[in-house]
């Protein structure tokens, strides 16, 4: 994996030939992943798989936290009785 900064990338686009994965970096921060693709590859379902893995990523990390929180063992009837009510507040606005 190769890291470039937003402005090189700028001024020189072709930098991203020379890696399958670059991450772009601006003010030291992550801002992009970027990943070659080939010729006849389809980069729609690449891109729509990668988002998929995020989606996926992040509803591990908010299962990690209720456990740790124990807001997993909050009872579903509770949950659902705490989403209508908030409904209600809603229509009342």
């Amino acid at each position: 994996m190769k890291t470039v900064s937003s402005r090189d990338l700028k001024n020189n686009p072709g930098i991203l030939a020379d890696s399958d994965v670059t991450v772009v970096y601006s003010r030291s921060k992550p801002m992009a992943v970027c990943v070659s693709v080939s010729e006849g590859e389809d980069v729609l379902s690449l891109a729509d798989a990668m988002l998929q893995m995020r989606a996926q990523r992040a509803l591990e990390l908010a299962r990690i936290m209720a456990r740790e929180s124990g807001t997993n063992r909050i009872p579903e009837s509770e949950i659902d009785a705490e989403i209508r009510s908030l409904r209600v507040a809603r229509r009342k606005d």
